[in-house]
């Protein structure tokens, strides 16, 4: 996580590309637009269809880690940078 005040970013590893996300953009197979970004967690809003075939929306959390071994999503691995 970087963070100037006012905007905060996110890192995220998939396959050796590194991404930068800020809160609004979307990330994942679930159209999961990211809510907010602390030094932790990604905190995301997913469209995903129910049992009964209704579409609904689901809070996900991707959690960020220093170290590549503590991640088990299908994003990838995250990481948090402090800017201070």
């Amino acid at each position: 996580m970087l963070s100037n005040g006012s905007k905060t970013a996110g890192f995220i590893d998939v396959n050796g590309h590194v991404y930068t996300v800020y809160p609004g953009n979307y990330i994942g197979q679930n159209y999961g637009k990211i809510q907010s970004i602390t030094e932790d967690l990604i905190v995301l809003t997913e469209l995903v269809e129910d049992s009964s075939g209704n579409w609904i929306y689901r809070k996900a959390e991707l959690s960020l880690s220093n170290n590549a071994e503590n991640s088990s999503n299908d994003i990838g691995n995250a990481s948090a940078t402090n800017s201070n």
